[in-house]
């Protein structure tokens, strides 16, 4: 016998019952011990099984964002920059097509003008310098009744307070005894994904009407608290927040202003406020407020 025909011998011998041994043999997944310097083979599955619910509560929050209104004004060394930075833009470009057809215009006017050329040899009706000078004026006539915005910055709900900050808001919710002021939350269900169960406690806490646009499909951060003493249920003695990042888009409408619903659900809100960086501080704990300004960058 040759060694091809005892090679496929020993193959058509050897491995069937060795693949049949292993079908046979339940192998458990592995997994290291609790013991330093040792490892061995666990039933994974049954230690899951046998485990113990975590005292944890999962939980989506939300961190609603209002950004800007209005453009922050300029400081003296930044005016001065914007300046240089026109000037040498300018000193290096070209004419563009509309500024050669203005000056081609403003040469045809004046031919006419002094009798070289008839009037029958103008070729527009409107010159680009009559439209530079409306635009200017409309411009101009914005700015003016834009200028001065009064708005009371003291009334923490409204939602166009403070034009030149970013804004966030916070709900009031009952926990136990006490009112503490957090982010849109709700508990995770396994029915559903982490950004389905933001998407759920920014419509239970503030309605259907906010069109607030996510930035992710993951957490932008994460917090943990503990629940007080008798607030605990089912033996859970705190919360883990998965915080997911939601913004208002720029939607204007005639008062170049925000829209926001005035009624929150009263079951779950007992009050709201949009607060800046710095008034933060003053309603969540300092983790919490670390946590949001880390988003708000």
């Amino acid at each position: 016998m040759n060694v091809s025909k005892c090679s496929s011998v020993l193959h058509g011998r050897f491995y069937p019952c060795f693949f049949n041994s292993i079908k046979q043999t339940k192998i458990p997944k592995r997994a290291l011990t609790t013991q330093p310097n040792r490892s061995c083979d666990l039933d994974v599955e049954t230690l899951s099984a046998n485990r113990d619910p975590s005292p944890w509560k999962i939980c989506a929050a939300v961190c609603l964002i209002r950004l800007p209104i209005l453009t922050t004004e300029l400081e003296e060394i930044e005016k001065k920059y914007a300046e240089l930075s026109d000037l040498n833009e300018y000193e290096r470009s070209v004419l563009s097509d509309w500024e050669v057809e203005k000056n081609r215009q403003a040469n045809l006017i004046r031919d006419i003008e002094s009798g070289e050329k008839n009037p029958e040899d103008m070729d527009f009706k409107v010159a680009n310098q009559d439209i530079e000078e409306m635009n200017e004026l409309e411009a101009q006539q914005f700015y003016e009744e834009n200028e001065t915005i009064t708005i009371e910055d003291s009334d923490r709900t409204n939602i166009n307070r403070q034009p030149n900050e970013t804004l966030v808001m916070v709900t009031q919710q009952k926990l136990g005894k006490d009112n503490v002021w957090m982010l849109p939350v709700e508990p995770w269900s396994k029915e559903e994904t982490l950004r389905e169960c933001a998407e759920r406690a920014l419509i239970s806490h503030c309605g259907t009407d906010v069109g607030a646009a996510f930035i992710s499909n993951g957490p932008s951060g994460f917090y943990k608290y503990k629940f007080p003493k008798d607030a605990r249920e089912n033996s859970l003695v705190g919360a883990k927040l998965f915080i997911y990042n939601a913004y208002l888009p720029r939607v204007f409408i005639k008062d170049s202003k925000f829209t926001f619903p005035t009624k929150l659900c009263e079951d779950k809100v007992l009050q709201h406020a949009w607060l800046t960086k710095d008034e933060l501080k003053s309603f969540t704990k300092p983790k919490f407020t670390n946590v949001i300004k880390k988003i708000l960058l």
